[in-house]
């Protein structure tokens, strides 16, 4: 019988997230994000595979502030979102180039 699935993985994901306010109370978040995926797999029909995959990501996002919410709180929502957001799109888009190629 044919084994298939991934045997072992890695995601390394790095997100530098930088914060400015402007003077209309308007945070502007802005993400660099870098991502590194390892897969290793075994099948019959190929043998052992090893699969890198490498992406980068620049994002922005404009928030107007919230006065009835503290700051920091406001912040750390906001930048959450903003690296969750980026790490599913990153995913889908690695999901597409290198997991499938692994199966």
């Amino acid at each position: 019988m044919e084994k298939s699935g991934i045997d072992e993985g890695t995601w390394d994901a790095t997100h530098l997230v930088t914060t400015n306010v402007d003077a209309n109370q308007k945070a502007k978040y802005r993400i660099v994000s870098a991502v590194f995926l390892i897969i290793k797999t075994k099948n019959d029909k190929q043998g052992n595979i090893d699969i890198a995959g490498h992406v980068n990501r620049l994002k922005e996002d404009i928030v107007a502030i919230d006065p009835k919410m503290d700051i920091q709180q406001f912040h750390i929502k906001n930048i959450g979102k903003l690296i969750e957001t980026t790490e599913s799109e990153i995913r889908s888009e690695m999901h597409g180039i290198t997991i499938n190629k692994s199966k």
